[in-house]
């Protein structure tokens, strides 16, 4: 799952995964930087291994966000990507970058009506024109980012439009249209602007900005508007089982403005085909949003219809799962969101001099706020980076890689500062398994000796490279990797010394992009570092231990010091 964009509205700021050879920008860097990296090194003088899959996008091939459909966006159906961007924009909506996930969604919206289904891909179209016209990142538009709050914008006149009345249906139609473009606008502008200086993406707004806007010019117009959705507070009413379940479906069709109960399923379905993770975080969430409305005695008409538990629903999924790795922590913080998002609709509601629908800026107005608070408070939970953001399984993948990553490497370090000898890793594999890695060492051993030189490393890496053996870059990093190899320190290396570094190397390279894509957050001045206070914020949001002062003098050199990224990697490796 290397393709990113699950960023609901980080716009512009989507970026390939990090491979191994860029940095913490996303820039690229040359051969001769990657050259100084031992584990750069070694990843040319052995066989790459592709990204461990893991069980759940074996067994659900729905899940993620299929990037193997580009594949079919390349080729001689010109009509395919323009397709495919419509369908992930639809699913952006719920924070889910999936084709699949936007056609159970359009079935959903024609359950509710057909006129949902047309005037959201109308609004969807037209913030997608508008992102080509304005020449917005392809990538972005790719993967749907300027076409959701245009496609829910379409679902809003659906929602309040007279359609049924009197007044020309072609007019609801421009009105989609034009609002679906002033989506891209905002998106555009904000990317511009306001998101490089705070850091809070601008989720839903533009949505909102533009619905309160053509309501009020379509009031000026004249064209007659269906009472807006209300929701009324009664300290007297009682809620059955029933109303709590009609709500919670209800819920995640209201995020669409859909009332429908089967629509709100489908919804949910559509979430749980990519990300069933991200569909039990918004279940979590919905039924925290009504616990909190039954406290402050919301209507049971109100509590069915899903209005109290939307904002809840997005909350959740949004902390609890795209912008930071799903952990207990960071579930816990999204829960606390769903309940502060239904406070602070009923106080939006109460200070309203008119009635007038609050759609989703409690969901914008409280992520915004635990973002800020996330930021300032616990700074060891790591968000997720904004080039990187795909499912909430992902985020949880990379967590779990980090996490056993950095136990490995404590270990070690603890039993190098004591003087003990590295664990064999070849001991816990069977012997056919190690044919591959001797094969690799009887094509490096030149003379047949049994044992590899200095001077065979350096002619194996040139015969990789296509360089010549004379590259001092290359050697530099060669001596590392010997020095490494060497446990015998006997200034050569055997079979069994190669193959533990080895080992050790395809371990770090099957996890390295996971591990990488976690920690770089963790680099919060952007100067492709680690201090060591940065790797303490690194070890506690994995719940581990901060460096003891023995560690900290075996890494950095003094107070000042930090390890580049190719410095980090290395002492995982080395060490």
């Amino acid at each position: 799952q290397n393709e990113p964009c699950n960023m609901q509205d980080q716009s512009l700021f989507q970026q390939p995964e990090h491979s191994p050879e860029t940095n913490a920008h996303g820039e690229t860097k040359t051969l001769d930087q990657a050259s100084l990296s031992a584990f750069a090194s070694l990843q040319a003088l052995l066989q790459t291994e592709p990204q461990a899959t893991t069980r759940l996008d074996r067994f659900m091939l729905t899940t993620g966000t299929l990037p193997q459909l580009n594949g079919l966006q390349a080729g001689k159906h010109k009509l395919l990507p323009s397709l495919f961007s419509a369908l992930r924009s639809f699913g952006q909506v719920i924070f889910i970058n999936n084709p699949i996930t936007g056609i159970f969604l359009l079935v959903g919206l024609a359950l509710q009506s057909p006129w949902y289904s047309l005037l959201a891909v109308i609004g969807t179209t037209s913030a997608q024109v508008a992102s080509y016209w304005l020449g917005c990142d392809k990538g972005a538009q790719r993967q749907g980012i300027y076409g959701f709050n245009g496609a829910l914008v379409g679902c809003a006149i659906a929602a309040f439009a007279n359609l049924d009345g009197s007044d020309p249906w072609l007019f609801w139609l421009l009105l989609a249209a034009l609002g679906g473009g002033l989506t891209t606008l905002l998106i555009h502008g904000w990317s511009l602007w306001l998101l490089d200086r705070t850091g809070l993406p601008p989720l839903t707004l533009p949505f909102c900005l533009v619905t309160w806007l053509l309501l009020l010019l379509a009031t000026l117009l004249g064209p007659s508007i269906l009472p807006l959705a209300a929701t009324s507070l009664d300290q007297s009413s009682t809620t059955s089982p029933l109303t709590l379940l009609s709500g919670l479906s209800s819920g995640f069709g209201q995020i669409f403005l859909c009332s429908n109960p089967l629509t709100g399923f489908l919804v949910l379905v559509a979430m749980a085909l990519a990300s069933p993770l991200a569909a039990l975080a918004g279940l979590l969430g919905g039924i925290v949003g009504m616990l909190t409305g039954m406290l402050i005695g919301v209507t049971p008409d109100s509590l069915a219809q899903g209005l109290w538990s939307y904002n809840g629903i997005l909350v959740t999924i949004a902390i609890g799962g795209t912008f930071y790795a799903p952990t207990v922590r960071s579930l816990a913080i999204g829960l606390i969101g769903a309940a502060v998002t239904t406070l602070l609709s009923a106080l939006i509601l109460a200070g309203l001099p008119i009635q007038w629908p609050i759609l989703t800026a409690p969901f914008v107005l409280t992520t915004w706020i635990l973002q800020l608070v996330v930021r300032q408070t616990l700074p060891a939970l790591i968000p997720v980076g904004l080039h990187s953001i795909v499912t909430p399984e992902e985020h949880r993948q990379r967590f779990v890689v980090a996490r056993e990553v950095m136990l490995t490497f404590r270990n070690q370090l603890k039993n190098t500062l004591a003087g003990l000898p590295r664990p064999s890793l070849s001991l816990e594999l069977p012997p056919e398994s190690l044919t591959p890695i001797h094969m690799i060492f009887a094509r490096f051993d030149l003379d047949n000796s049994g044992d590899l030189s200095l001077e065979e490393l350096y002619a194996a890496m040139a015969k990789s490279l296509e360089t010549t053996s004379n590259d001092q870059t290359q050697k530099t990093s060669l001596e590392k990797i010997f020095k490494a190899m060497d446990l015998s320190g006997d200034n050569s290396i055997d079979l069994n010394e190669f193959t533990e570094l080895v080992l050790l190397w395809q371990r770090l390279q099957q996890q390295h992009e996971r591990l990488i894509a976690y920690i770089m957050p963790v680099d919060r001045n952007s100067n492709d570092s680690l201090s060591s206070t940065e790797l303490n914020h690194l070890l506690a949001s994995l719940s581990l231990a901060p460096l003891s002062i023995e560690e900290k003098h075996y890494l950095f050199l003094n107070s000042s010091a930090e390890l580049t990224w190719s410095e980090f990697v290395d002492t995982l490796l080395l060490t």
